[in-house]
């Protein structure tokens, strides 16, 4: 295996070397589906030769994960709405820093003209709600889907087109929100476990200032990155976060290995091995740092 300073994640998504990638397990968006609520509010980000998914928030605004925007020109992006239409890029703004977890991981990227596609709206619940809750959450993505044995890196990628993907509750996959304790435990019993990442999981802290973590059947993936997560409130989905890093390891050209522990439910709360997989998503929930900024960013178009 590669030194675990290759950790993809999603985090390294702007690196071509991990372009293709969506909700690992996950289930193809079929074409009538894609275009309904809210799988048309979703647009595949396209820029030097990787991919990333964003949502349409306002009528030419599209909100994706900060590390696909760190750094990027706009005249790098192509994005393409559930229309097939493609769409050129203005301006880009970036909350993300460059570390893991100190920073709020979400970008925003003006278009050209009119996306032509509906808006998303961000939940109206706090990240403790959604907490308190234990709500089961919904994910989609163009990212990966990993077949093979993952513990050999010998994987391969079902889904080399980058066609969206859907997880979480849209196919009765749970995917619930664990508090930021737990997700730091889970990363310990990784790193404790497999020694080879011990120095990468030590230092990837969720930071609760900026993000939530889950525990998932269906792992987000390269490509996953930026891509919302929902919660459904009445009859509409609504933002709760944004894709951002997950344990997922690279090993360059012999594949990806995934390291699957997380709390289950089910189990009085334990964590279970080769069970569920930890993901870690931007906090967008209403009166979260996040969600300030991005409003500061939208006062200033």
């Amino acid at each position: 295996m590669k030194k675990a300073s290759l950790l993809s994640l999603a985090i390294l998504s702007s690196s071509a070397l991990f372009a293709a990638t969506p909700i690992d397990g996950g289930d193809p968006v079929a074409p009538e589906e894609n275009a309904k609520a809210p799988f048309n509010s979703l647009v595949k980000v396209e820029f030097d030769g990787s991919r990333c998914t964003g949502a349409v928030i306002a009528d030419n605004v599209v909100i994706t994960a900060g590390h696909c925007t760190k750094g990027i020109d706009a005249s790098s992006y192509t994005l393409t709405t559930a229309d097939g239409q493609t769409h050129k890029v203005t301006n880009v703004k970036t909350s993300y820093d460059g570390n893991l977890g100190t920073s709020g991981d979400f970008g925003v990227l003006t278009t050209d003209s009119s996306l032509g596609e509906p808006a998303l709206e961000f939940t109206p619940k706090t990240q403790k709600q959604l907490l308190s809750s234990k709500e089961n959450l919904y994910d989609t993505g163009f990212g990966i889907n990993l077949t093979g044995d993952k513990t050999l890196l010998q994987s391969t990628d079902s889904n080399p087109n980058g066609d969206l993907l859907k997880g979480g509750g849209f196919i009765n996959k749970k995917l619930f929100t664990i508090t930021p304790e737990q997700s730091e435990e889970v990363l310990s019993y990784i790193s404790n476990k497999y020694p080879e990442v011990q120095k990468v999981f030590n230092s990837a802290k969720a930071n609760p200032t900026y993000e939530f973590a889950t525990c998932s059947e269906t792992p987000t993936d390269h490509g996953d990155s930026g891509g919302p997560v929902l919660v459904k409130e009445g009859d509409k989905f609504t933002i709760a976060g944004l894709t951002s890093w997950g344990a997922v390891l690279s090993g360059g050209s012999t594949g990806i290995q995934e390291f699957r522990a997380c709390y289950d439910a089910k189990d009085g709360g334990k964590i279970v091995d080769n069970s569920l997989s930890i993901n870690i998503f931007a906090d967008m929930s209403a009166g979260s740092a996040n969600q300030k900024q991005l409003s500061a960013y939208l006062a200033s178009e």
